[in-house]
């Protein structure tokens, strides 16, 4: 019994990580009481003590299993809630906690009172627009042409230089970088070259509730219809709030 006993707390060890580890740890205890009892084998107490720190590790593993899945449920930004046995994926606009909402405001309304609006996919900002996203609160401040001041820069035949000014505030519970490349620009859904303008370029390095300012510059065609500035709010999850260029 107490060689039983070892070699069964042996493998309450070995396979603590998955549930039939409690099988040989639970047998192992039992056969080392009565190896103790009967003949008063010492490989029993051997085996007790294995298989208790068998069932401890499979009792912090699982533990922390559980933690991690129950990080999966969360509110108000979470993304996946379990519920009648089907996954159902919530997208952070549908699960955004309001005070507005609770109280029967609608998110327009609360939109109108705060002047903060709330970014959305495929939703359109101007200037003068104040939008918070995930990690940034962004103001348009303002847009306009830039004469080419750069030596270094050749600029192509019929193109002009656009900018677009904002105010950004890190709304984020971590230090954030943000710089003009966060930007992309699209003349008529074309993508647009970057043009350096170290002086006034947007480039910080900013803590939760710090603000900077700054622009970003981009080449675009003269004769371009519609121009349109894409932020990148959340690089991992591919967040982008989208600023209208208007003439």
């Amino acid at each position: 019994m107490g060689v039983a006993s070892l070699v069964l707390g042996i493998i309450a060890i070995a396979t603590s990580w998955k549930v039939i580890g409690i099988i040989p740890g639970i047998l192992s205890i039992i056969f080392g009481i009565i190896a103790l009892v009967t003949k008063k084998d010492k490989m029993g107490l051997v085996g007790i003590i294995l298989s208790v720190v068998g069932l401890l590790s499979a009792a912090v593993i699982f533990g922390i299993g559980i933690m991690e899945g129950l990080r999966e449920v969360q509110t108000p930004s979470g993304n996946t809630i379990v519920a009648d046995n089907n996954q159902t994926t919530i997208t952070e606009e549908e699960s955004t906690f309001s005070w507005g909402e609770l109280f029967g405001q609608s998110s327009e309304e609360e939109e109108e009172e705060t002047g903060v609006k709330k970014n959305k996919d495929g939703k359109k900002f101007y200037v003068g627009d104040v939008v918070e996203g995930s990690n940034w609160k962004v103001t348009y401040l303002n847009k306009g042409v830039h004469i080419n001041d750069n030596e270094f820069y050749e600029q192509k035949p019929n193109t002009k230089i656009v900018y677009i000014e904002v105010e950004v505030e890190n709304i984020s519970g971590s230090d954030q970088i943000v710089a003009s490349t966060s930007f992309d620009c699209y003349a008529d859904g074309y993508e647009c070259d970057w043009y350096c303008n170290l002086d006034e370029d947007l480039s910080a390095t900013l803590s939760p509730g710090r603000k900077s300012t700054g622009k970003a510059f981009f080449v675009v065609p003269d004769n371009a219809k519609e121009i349109e500035f894409e932020f990148s709010d959340d690089i991992w999850k591919d967040k982008k709030i989208l600023f209208v260029y208007q003439e």
